[in-house]
């Protein structure tokens, strides 16, 4: 009898498997297996049991991952790839968080994390200060490599609901102190399975003069020399050509754009189970009595 047991448990857990996909039919040969193979009141009290643990975990686990969301982003570089043309991307800086964070703010003073990615593309101040927000920040991505005109990334991100905003990063790297990406989109303001495209201009962190000079620009082995301006971020005026970087570097329009696409629904399987488990509890009570 336990060896049959066994059998009905692995039997169980099949079926509650293969319910996400045919949950009604799963149901119906769980009652033919429940009327034909388990006799006894004992029996049949053990298997209740087994199937309204089973039933009530499955849905009270799809509740838990109902709090959470997964997201397709996808970065496209716009600025035009012909030879010795637009801007690569340093590696672009993304992050889910709450209302308490914001990458930078129009019209306002750099910080010290957004200039060094607009003049130098060095990540390692800001990311200092995502990990310094603590749990206002819920997850972090940098890019493997610099996103070259013409190419793109694509990645998954996960959040709750307390984390709910996306932020970019990165540096137009032909620039003196260029910088693209965007703030605080709210990702659940998405349906499921639902879509929207940002398109990015290029900004200005107002730290350097753009005085588009070998010796200034890293694109072209510049020194780390600075022409310190003291203004406040705004958009970038492009690429003039009228000294050492060619016209050739500049864009028109925006720079990139930013493609989010909120993961479908979850099949409704798990959520099926909830009347079985409902239902098993009351039978429970009726075991004393006989089935």
């Amino acid at each position: 009898m336990e060896f049959l047991t066994i059998l009905i448990c692995i039997k169980l857990i099949l079926i509650l498997f293969f319910s996400y996909m045919k949950i009604i039919f799963n149901q119906m040969e769980l009652f033919i297996y429940f009327r034909l193979f388990v006799k006894t009141v004992d029996e049949r009290s053990r298997f209740l049991k087994i199937i309204s643990a089973l039933a009530v975990s499955l849905v009270f686990g799809s509740i838990a991952n109902a709090q959470t969301q997964s997201f397709q982003v996808r970065l496209d570089n716009l600025t035009s790839s012909a030879p010795n043309s637009g801007q690569p991307f340093s590696r672009p800086i993304f992050a889910t968080h709450n209302s308490n964070v914001s990458f930078w703010s129009p019209n306002e003073a750099a910080s010290n994390g957004v200039r060094q990615i607009a003049e130098e593309g060095d990540n390692a101040p800001f990311l200092l200060d995502l990990m310094l927000a603590g749990s206002d920040v819920s997850s972090q991505l940098v890019g493997g490599a610099p996103v070259l005109p013409g190419g793109s990334l694509s990645f998954m991100v996960t959040t709750d609901a307390a984390h709910p905003f996306l932020s970019s990063i990165w540096m137009l790297g032909r620039t003196n102190d260029g910088f693209s990406g965007n703030l605080g989109f709210d990702l659940f303001s998405l349906a499921p399975g639902g879509s929207v495209t940002l398109n990015l201009i290029g900004l200005d962190a107002g730290t350097e003069v753009n005085n588009e000079k070998a010796a200034f620009l890293p694109a072209l082995g510049g020194n780390g020399l600075n022409e310190p301006e003291f203004s406040v971020i705004g958009p970038h005026s492009g690429i003039r050509g009228d000294a050492d970087a060619p016209a050739s570097w500049n864009w028109t329009g925006p720079t990139s754009r930013l493609t989010i696409t909120a993961a479908a629904a979850p099949e409704p399987g798990t959520l099926a189970l909830l009347p079985l488990a409902l239902l098993a509890l009351p039978l429970l009570r009726r075991t004393s009595k006989g089935i």
